[in-house]
């Protein structure tokens, strides 16, 4: 090939010639060949532009050709599978400062939605800003460690965009997202936190209060004694434990630790004792009441329904819930802040309660008020169906039940333990259906009332008063029920109980029985022992004055003079009118009850004592006619050393 010298003269012969060159070359298929072609007009360029007083058009034909075959270059490397880094300083450092910048600027916007490739231009502006110590360096290293982390927490389900997109808000919720993971993730946090500029402390603590809030243990239903109880898994609960551990182990300000876990205690799903047993021991926490009670819940299965402040505080700790959770049925909750009676109310019944009075005195909670709710807890349920029930139940429906009562009231202590035993029993008369049980009850009731009149200052005046009354009526009205005498008539008599027993022997069952055969005959002698037994009526009293009373004749039968002689046909009469004397009958009855030696004597003393002036004729004669009617013919004969005849 022949040279020559360029000359200034021979430009215009030159230049048709280059550009005749550069249009062959960008008409070439550059498969392959992009480097070694760029080089060529590299040194097309530079050697032109070594001559002196070159022409201007000429340089910036070449250069025109040589950018494009650059910029080329630059895209297939940006674009190619393995990304060649150091090509593309090169391609970079082909061109001018200005011109590398504002190349890089557009092709990081122009490839913005494409991270694979705005990855590699974040890079390379990295490492070439870094080199050039450009002031936009932190722009594209800001950038880069972005990139690093969307990669490094894809495994996480983070995606680029959320990465690449995020502000310092963002970022957290992506941090605390990534907490609930099950590895071992403080190193992450740490770089992260470091990277991102955010407090590893807090970060921590975040950390804590994710995986406690997240907690989601395996709970184990077994049947132990046909009984179920519920346990949650071991491994679980030393899990959490070791990673709670681990990471407060990080957590260099033990006073912010301190201050956290009392803060976060009211944000704890209050069913997990195990996790406030663990913030308690990272803090050394000692309060004794805290821990007993929630070792007394681990132990504890639930037996009453949740209460509303219950449900209440459940949905105000996670609004989107509708109900509680399925560990509900199980636990109780433990909610320091409430009121512990708020809660435990429903739970206090018969079995129950030597429970609770076990951790009494560690929880500051009054045996007596134990043991009163237990019992209230058990009425209201055995006899739930109270209100349905109207009849009068003659016999007890529950007998147990007022013997695990009394077993409970024992257990209450203190000076006025009587009284609040007697306040319990109100209750229990009050709240059971009426019968055997009521009346029992109220029996127990008027005994620990009459005792702790006498011992317990707490008693109010006419308290016992107002009990008694209520006994004898409640037991009164029971005698009358059981003895098939329980009618309106009667009922209304037990506020007065002398008349209530005249009445009882003017009942007209007592002459029908002795006349005809009946279905009705009530025991009425029972009847009126029972109820004088209870009113300390005195039944021999009565039963001579009723006597006295009945061996009166009617008025009408009546027709004798004070003459002896007019005695007999008045006798007559009165001999023609016994059989149909309901009085008699009713003398008769009376006389058949308790000791009949005792009641033959008193009526032979007014018919046969000849002292005796205080008695009619007629009134010895219906005395003899009653005698006849309870006693034997032997008997009466033995009774008064006569023989049959002479009697008559």
């Amino acid at each position: 090939m022949m040279m020559f010298k360029i000359t200034k003269k021979n430009w215009p012969n030159i230049e048709e010639p280059i550009k005749d060159l550069l249009n062959k070359i960008m008409e070439l298929k550059m498969e392959h060949s992009d480097y070694i072609l760029l080089q060529i007009i590299k040194t097309l360029y530079f050697n032109f532009c070594a001559i002196p007083n070159i022409n201007d058009n000429i340089l910036i034909e070449i250069k025109l050709v040589y950018f494009h075959f650059l910029i080329t270059l630059f895209k297939k490397v940006i674009n190619s599978r393995m990304f060649d880094l150091q090509l593309s300083l090169s391609c970079l450092f082909m061109l001018s400062d200005s011109e590398a910048c504002k190349w890089i600027s557009s092709i990081c916007k122009s490839f913005q939605s494409d991270y694979t490739r705005h990855l590699r231009i974040t890079v390379l502006g990295y490492e070439y800003f870094y080199l050039t110590k450009n002031q936009t360096l932190q722009t594209f290293k800001n950038n880069k460690i972005l990139y690093y982390w969307a990669q490094k927490l894809s495994k996480y389900l983070v995606s680029y965009k959320e990465i690449l997109t995020s502000d310092s808000a963002a970022k957290r919720e992506i941090l605390q997202r990534i907490m609930s993971y099950d590895e071992d993730l403080i190193p992450l946090f740490q770089e992260f936190c470091f990277d991102f500029g955010f407090d590893i402390q807090d970060c921590l603590l975040l950390y804590l209060q994710t995986i406690i809030k997240t907690w989601n243990p395996k709970l184990n239903i077994s049947n132990y004694n046909g009984k179920k109880e519920l346990h949650i898994n071991e491994d679980d609960i030393n899990q959490l434990n070791k990673k709670c551990n681990s990471i407060a182990a990080y957590i260099v300000d033990k006073v912010a630790l301190k201050n956290w876990v009392t803060m976060i205690f009211s944000q704890i799903n209050f069913y997990h004792y195990e996790i406030f047993i663990i913030l308690m021991d990272l803090i050394e926490d000692k309060n004794i009441e805290h821990r007993n009670y929630l070792c007394f819940l681990q132990n504890y299965i639930r037996t009453g329904p949740p209460t509303q402040i219950e449900y209440d505080e459940w949905m105000h700790l996670n609004p989107g819930y509708t109900s509680l959770p399925f560990i509900a049925e199980w636990r109780l909750p433990f909610l320091p802040k409430i009121e512990l009676w708020k809660l435990i109310t429903p739970e206090l019944n018969l079995k129950t309660y030597e429970k609770w009075l076990d951790i009494a005195a560690i929880l500051k909670l009054q045996p007596h008020i134990i043991c009163t709710l237990a019992i209230k807890g058990e009425v209201a349920h055995i006899w739930k169906n109270k209100h349905k029930i109207a009849k009068w139940s003659l016999s007890s429906k529950n007998k147990s039940l007022l013997n695990h009562i009394k077993k409970c009231i024992e257990r209450m202590t203190g000076p006025d333990a009587l009284y609040y035993g007697t306040a319990a029993l109100y209750y229990v008369v009050n709240h059971t259906p009426p019968g055997a049980d009521q009346v029992a009850a109220i029996e127990e009731c008027y005994k620990y009332a009459q005792l702790s009149a006498q011992k317990s200052m707490m008693f109010e005046e006419g308290m016992l008063e107002k009990i008694k009354i209520k006994y004898l009526r409640f037991t009164s009205e029971h005698i009358l029920h059981v003895h098939g005498l329980g009618n309106k008539k009667y009922l209304s008599l037990i506020g007065n109980p002398n008349k209530l027993v005249h009445e009882l022997y003017t009942d007209e069952s007592i002459p029908q029985r002795y006349r005809c055969v009946i279905d009705h005959r009530p025991d009425i002698n029972s009847a009126v022992s029972s109820i004088s037994q209870l009113f300390s009526i005195n039944l021999i009293k009565l039963r001579i004055e009723l006597l006295q009373e009945w061996l009166q004749p009617d008025t009408k039968y009546m027709k004798f003079n004070q003459s002896i002689t007019e005695t007999f046909p008045v006798m007559t009469n009165l001999e023609s009118n016994l059989n149909c004397d309901d009085k008699l009958l009713r003398a008769c009855y009376i006389l058949e009850y308790g000791d009949l030696e005792l009641s033959a004597n008193f009526l032979i003393n007014i018919g046969f004592s000849e002292k005796n002036e205080d008695y009619s004729p007629e009134v010895r004669y219906r005395a003899l006619y009653v005698l006849q009617s309870i006693v034997d013919t032997a008997k009466l004969e033995d009774l008064i050393k006569r023989d049959d005849q002479t009697i008559k």
